[in-house]
C-alpha cells in the first residue's frame, strides 16, 4: 500500500507547531516550545543545521511506526530538496532504534498535493481544526541524543 506523508509548520519555524500526517488519518505533533528546547541541544552541540532534517526524520519514524508493514511504500513530500538521502539515513536509523525493518527502498519522495489526505489532515491539524496531543519531549530528546546529560537538560 502507498502511504503519502505530509508536514504542516515546517520543523525550523520554531514558532509554531510542526504537525506530520500521513494519507490513512494518522498525525504527529510537536509544540513549538519543545521544538526550541531541542534546538537549544543542537546548538550546544556545535550542529545547528542538522536540527530540521533530524527532528524531521524523527517524526517522520514515528508516523511510520503506527502503519509499518513490510509491503507499505512511504511517500514523503519532498519539504528539504538536495537532502533526500540524509532524510532516508536517518528515518531508516531511527526506525531501526524502534525496532522497525524499515528498508531504503520502501522510502521514496515526491510531491503530495493539497487534495491528498495526509495534506488535508497535516494542515487541519495545524490549523487546530482536529484535536492533537504533541509528542513526548522527553522521547524525543532520548531519540536524537542518547546521552543523560540532555535529558536533564531539557527538563530545566
Amino acid at each position: 500500500m502507498k502511504i503519502e506523508i505530509d508536514q504542516s509548520g515546517r520543523t525550523e519555524y520554531t514558532a509554531v507547531n510542526t504537525v506530520l500526517a500521513d494519507s490513512l488519518g494518522n498525525f504527529i505533533v510537536i509544540n513549538a516550545k519543545d521544538k526550541r528546547k531541542v534546538q537549544a541541544l543542537f546548538r550546544q552541540r556545535e550542529k545547528p543545521r542538522l536540527f530540521m532534517i533530524k527532528l524531521f526524520s524523527l517524526l517522520i519514524s514515528y508516523l511510520i511506526a503506527k502503519t509499518y508493514q513490510k509491503e507499505n511504500i512511504y511517500i514523503l513530500d519532498i519539504e528539504y530538496p538536495g537532502h533526500n538521502i540524509n532524510i532516508t539515513h536517518n528515518i531508516i536509523r531511527f526506525c531501526s532504534k524502534l525496532k522497525i525493518p524499515l528498508t531504503k527502498d520502501q522510502i521514496r519522495f515526491g510531491l503530495i498535493g493539497k487534495k491528498s489526505n495526509a495534506h488535508i489532515t497535516a494542515y487541519l491539524t495545524f490549523k487546530k481544526r482536529k484535536k492533537a496531543r504533541p509528542a513526548k519531549l522527553k522521547e524525543i530528546v532520548e531519540n536524537l541524543f542518547p546521552k543523560k546529560m540532555d535529558r536533564v537538560l531539557v527538563n530545566a
